[in-house]
């Protein structure tokens, strides 16, 4: 009987790389098979999903190889499973691993192992793990402890050094006699890592702006650098080349020529980024005029697109402010315009120009209707008040203006006065209309005083003479007031009374009319004037007297 027991868990002794590692070879079986092909008597391995208990499930993920998935294997069967050659260029430390979970009767009748060896020489071949025990699903030992081996997935590594430089496979085996069939055996999770040769280390990303006008850089970084047995290092894209706007991944490989059986390579890789850092051109239409729409203080007006170019495709639609099509008031105004190219590192392309409208419509001016106005009391004119024309216009600012202006003093008689409309950008429009001051104020008339003479014609020895008397006053408030006597002063009056009118009248013809009677007397020459209109008389007497006697 056993008293007691131990159990000792060894750990696999991994390969140690001064240089880190590679992968060469690695599958999860979840996009595909993995390069992996089976054959052999009774064989089922499939791939998928184990379903058949206690071998369920993956190790990660949801597929795995299983000899059959949902069922346990068949009896007296001998199938393999083999991977992909897989070249292992390497010359230092080589291990593999895999995951696996299985169900198997004892070793003594139902057998697995995996086995490494040479493509294309059979001989050179190494177990690296066999089923060699019992399922050990009873209980055993003091205390009493169940050791289920199928309980969960493990994973199983393998030194393979000794097979460096070759091209190897991996063959994974099952072979059952005609007795009990168990759930069977699932691999998964399949590695081969190799210590690398040497080191070969990148320098950092790197960052540049474009060349001017290139959607890109010509980008010169420096170079790896290799560690122990590391032999030339290329890159690709190399150092120097044209590097095109965006991220560009370089990868720097030890040169293949050092292992020409094929293989992965030491490598490192990093990034070039070229950021385009110009912002694209703009070019805005020349200036534009124009005049103002009818009637409106603005106008709609349409532009010609500015061109936009860039050192990369992807420039957008030119954006301006205002849009053409808008309406612009009468005036300048700028239009700004921007556009963005498909980098988010370069700034916006500008540019701008101006936008005149220039109001060349004229206002509209009505005058008002020809005044007529009487003069002001003795003054020769008047002054004289009418109303502001009425001036419109398509745009606000307009001023009227007259000449001579409202509550200005009009002459008598006729004058014109011009009124002009001008809108605040130098348009105008003018309008005329008269203004008559009539003078219908009569002038005044003064009579002169009386007058006496005689008169004395020896010749006939009547009593006729010249007779010379003063003229009227006449006062008026215009000039040019004139007198007229019938008959006139110095005319030779008969004897007796004659009558005499005189009449004073101004330019617009107000008459005064004085009559006045002359009369001759026998003995001393009296001239007797008479206003007819008032009655006042003046007398015109000779102080000579004729003391003679007519024959």
């Amino acid at each position: 009987m056993l008293d007691s027991w131990s159990l000792e868990i060894c750990e696999f002794d991994e390969p140690v790389c001064d240089e880190g590692s590679i992968v060469v070879y690695n599958t999860d079986f979840e996009s595909g098979d993995g390069g992996f092909t089976h054959s052999g008597t009774l064989d089922e391995w499939e791939r998928g999903t184990p379903t058949f208990a206690p071998v369920t499930g993956a190790n990660s993920g949801t597929n795995a190889w299983k000899t059959d998935l949902d069922n346990s294997y068949e009896a007296d069967s001998a199938q393999d499973l083999f991977s992909p050659n897989i070249v292992l260029r390497v010359s230092q430390a080589i291990r593999l691993q895999w995951a696996q979970k299985y169900q198997l009767e004892s070793a003594t009748f139902d057998h697995a192992s995996v086995t490494v060896r040479e493509v294309g020489n059979p001989a050179n071949s190494r177990v690296v793990w066999q089923h060699s025990e019992d399922t050990m699903t009873e209980t055993v030992g003091n205390p009493a402890t169940v050791i289920n081996e199928v309980a969960g997935w493990n994973r199983v590594r393998a030194d393979i050094t000794d097979f460096a430089g070759l091209t190897v496979e991996v063959v994974f085996h099952l072979d059952s006699d005609n007795t009990v069939n168990l759930a069977g055996y699932a691999i998964d999770d399949v590695l081969v890592e190799a210590c690398l040769a040497c080191l070969v280390t990148c320098p950092a990303d790197v960052t540049v702006p474009n060349d001017a006008n290139q959607c890109g850089a010509v980008v010169n970084y420096p170079p790896p650098t290799g560690s122990m047995e590391c032999g030339p290092i290329s890159c690709s894209p190399p150092a120097g080349s044209f590097f095109p706007v965006g991220t560009t991944t370089v990868t720097c490989t030890e040169n293949p020529d050092r292992s020409p059986e094929g293989g992965p390579l030491p490598s490192c890789s990093f990034s070039v980024t070229v950021e385009d850092t110009q912002a694209p051109t703009l070019a805005c239409p020349a200036n534009v005029i124009q005049s103002n729409d009818p009637g409106q203080c603005s106008a709609v007006v349409n532009y010609t697109a500015p061109s936009a170019a860039d050192n990369c495709p992807g420039v957008g639609v030119p954006v301006c402010a205002p849009a053409s099509g808008s309406t612009f008031p009468v005036g300048t105004t700028t239009v700004n315009c921007t556009v963005a190219d498909a980098s988010p590192n370069s700034p916006d392309g500008t540019c701008s120009f101006t936008v005149s409208v220039n109001d060349t419509q004229p206002p509209s001016i009505v005058c008002p209707a020809n005044v007529t106005q009487s003069n002001d009391a003795n003054q020769c004119g008047a002054v004289v008040s009418f109303a502001t024309p009425a001036g419109a216009d398509n745009c606000p600012g307009q001023t009227v203006a007259c000449t001579p202006a409202s509550g200005s003093f009009f002459p008598v008689g006729t004058t014109t006065t011009v009124c002009v409309a001008t809108d605040a950008s130098g348009n105008t429009a003018t309008c005329s209309f008269t203004v008559t001051v009539q003078d219908t104020q009569a002038p005044t008339i003064t009579c002169p005083g009386d007058i006496t003479t005689s008169g004395n014609d020896t010749s006939n020895c009547s009593l006729t003479g010249a007779v010379t008397y003063p003229a009227p006053t006449v006062t008026d408030n215009c000039p040019g007031a004139a007198t007229v006597c019938v008959p006139p002063s110095g005319s030779t009056f008969p004897e007796g009374t004659t009558a005499v009118t005189c009449t004073a009248s101004d330019t617009d013809d107000p008459r005064v009319f004085v009559n006045a009677n002359i009369s001759w007397g026998t003995r001393a020459g009296t001239v007797k004037l008479v206003d007819r209109a008032t009655g006042r008389q003046f007398v015109l007497r000779d102080r000579n007297i004729l003391d003679s006697v007519c024959q």
